[in-house]
């Protein structure tokens, strides 16, 4: 196993990277159930975090606009 500059495994870094995509998406779905189930308003969430949700459902609608 190589290690990098700063002594970490490259392999590992990239791993946690895609883990990171992958927890993303979990996050976003948790948040859609808990809005869903009215334990959660949308508007509850701070400006900052309503703003990338709506735009990266934007961005998936425009990837596949029949999802809903």
């Amino acid at each position: 196993m190589a290690l990098g500059k700063e002594g970490v495994d490259p392999g590992v870094v990239r791993a946690l990277s895609e883990s990171d995509l992958a927890m993303i998406r979990v996050v976003e779905d948790v948040v859609d159930l808990l809005i869903e189930q009215n334990l959660l308003r949308f508007t509850d969430l701070p400006a900052p975090a309503q703003d990338k949700l709506l735009k990266r459902r934007s961005l998936r609608q425009s990837i596949n606009p029949l999802t809903l």
